[in-house]
């Protein structure tokens, strides 16, 4: 996989295929600011998945959840990953993070995708 394209926004819905709202692990992201990091498979003709890192300003910082693969779409302000389960709508949002917690959030991206050779 590659890092595709990222964004600054908001977490705004997490649900079922079936569009019911989960009401498990993915609460604490709901409504936070982060960084959307959408990343597409070098094996799979467009599939996408998303990592999304939380602010420190936000209610669990340094935090992170990742999507499994799916298609993505971009319209009227909104990024939506649509999997086999799941259905995730970002939005969009340049200014959510300020620019002092955007080096602290990029510090601990940074931090997760560091390969130390192991």
């Amino acid at each position: 996989m590659h890092l595709d394209q990222s964004a600054l926004g908001i977490l705004r819905k997490a649900e079922d295929k079936n569009g019911r709202k989960y009401m498990d692990w993915r609460i604490p992201y709901m409504d936070q600011p982060g960084l959307i990091m959408v990343y597409k498979s070098d094996s799979r003709y467009e599939k996408y998945l998303v990592y999304f890192f939380t602010s420190p300003a936000s209610d669990c910082p340094g935090k992170y959840l990742h999507t499994t693969y799916g298609s993505i779409q971009v319209e009227d302000g909104l990024l939506t990953i649509r999997t086999k389960n799941s259905v995730y709508e970002f939005e969009l949002d340049a200014s959510c993070i300020s620019k002092a917690d955007m080096i602290l959030l990029l510090h601990t991206v940074n931090e997760y995708f560091r390969d130390d050779g192991m």
